[in-house]
């Protein structure tokens, strides 16, 4: 269970390491230049590490309530997670169906008289 629980734990580490890369990298607009799979496969690494968190998580029977509250607070974490991500996916797809300028726009908020307008 332990092993289970640190393999997790290391699972759900690196999704988050690898998340804050392509926040970083969004952030920078995308600078370096990458191709679109490049800059989907950020978020799928991410993606698949919080997937194999999650079902070394459900391989795991706690055998005390201290351990169960453990697992429960791993388990938390990487559904919290998974929201963020889900969010930055919905960002990305939006994101890679525009052309150059609707691309550039998405890095800026615009509004007419306080009213956003993208």
């Amino acid at each position: 269970m332990i092993s289970l629980y640190n393999a997790a734990g290391a699972e759900f580490n690196a999704g988050i390491h690898f998340f804050n890369e392509f926040i970083n990298f969004r952030n920078k607009q995308f600078v370096p230049k990458k191709t679109d799979p490049e800059i989907q496969q950020m978020l799928d690494t991410v993606a698949h590490s919080f997937q194999n968190a999650s079902l070394k998580l459900n391989q795991i029977e706690p055998f005390t309530e201290e351990q169960s509250n453990s697992v429960s607070h791993l388990r938390k974490a990487v559904e919290e997670a998974n929201i963020q991500l889900k969010k930055q996916q919905a960002w990305l797809k939006e994101y890679m169906s525009k052309g150059k300028a609707g691309r550039k726009s998405m890095f800026y908020k615009v509004s007419w008289f306080g009213i956003p307008i993208n």
